[in-house]
């Protein structure tokens, strides 16, 4: 840890095992089956800069929607800056952090500082790089981040196949949110059966990018991955992402603060 600034390494070996967890003991074992949960995904195309913030806050919104509260739409926004601020703090003489920020950053927020609605601090392109005012610090949040864990099937379809269909049982009753995954997208991740697992209209045809793990195919055991690019479903096989070797995250809990 960064006695200066509290800032973790940004692949923490302390973050939680979904596997040892409470919350995965509680899954019922079965057999894979169909899943499809797009009816809890908020379908929204970014503005703000950050993937990371905009998954974090499907994930949350989803597992709030499945627990019986619609919450407002989330601000990916507020996220993004405040994990930015934790991340890598201002230059002396300048109000803005220097860096972009990585998921365990937004987690680290999301729990300390919540999640507040998109009309407090709205996610458009001119608010940017601009740090939230008092007002919006002080607004209450709607929810917070209480536990997240990793799902760690890096190179081993088995154990990630297996993480994710318990995070989707657990969605089902309201104890989980759909797993999300930063990974490089390119020309190499494909769309199953047909396409590309990225959106050629947005950037170039390489890059990080964040994307939420919200169906399950098992004729063929794919995925589908909501991006916040655009409103389509992409497809690829567990295989191909277990060969990856990245983050695969669900966020096992959140509180809700109690109104002033």
């Amino acid at each position: 840890m960064n006695l200066l600034t509290g800032a973790l390494p940004s692949h923490d070996p302390n973050d939680f095992d979904f596997h040892t967890s409470e919350s995965y003991a509680g899954a019922s074992p079965e057999p894979a089956r169909d899943y499809d949960f797009r009816h809890l995904h908020t379908w929204r195309v970014q503005q703000a800069p950050s993937c990371v913030a905009y998954s974090m806050a499907a994930k949350a919104q989803a597992l709030a929607k499945a627990q019986g509260n619609a919450l407002p739409l989330l601000c990916a926004n507020w996220n993004w800056t405040g994990a930015r601020m934790i991340a890598s703090p201002p230059k002396p003489g300048s109000t803005l952090p220097i860096i972009g920020s990585h998921g365990h950053f937004n987690m680290r927020h999301a729990r300390d500082r919540g999640f507040k609605a998109e009309n407090v601090f709205p996610d458009v392109p001119e608010n940017h790089d601009r740090v939230p005012e008092a007002l919006v610090w002080g607004t209450p949040a709607l929810a917070k981040l209480d536990r997240w864990s990793r799902i760690k099937g890096e190179g081993d379809p088995d154990k990630l196949r297996d993480g994710i269909m318990n995070a989707f049982r657990l969605l089902e009753r309201g104890q989980c949110s759909f797993p999300g995954a930063v990974f490089e997208v390119g020309n190499t991740f494909a769309n199953w059966p047909e396409g590309q697992a990225w959106d050629g209209t947005v950037g170039s045809h390489a890059g990080r990018h964040d994307q939420a793990i919200g169906l399950y195919r098992a004729v063929d055991d794919c995925v589908g991955l909501l991006s916040s690019w655009s409103e389509r479903v992409y497809w690829v096989p567990i295989p191909l992402l277990a060969r990856i070797g990245t983050w695969f995250t669900v966020i096992e809990s959140l509180v809700y603060p109690e109104a002033p």
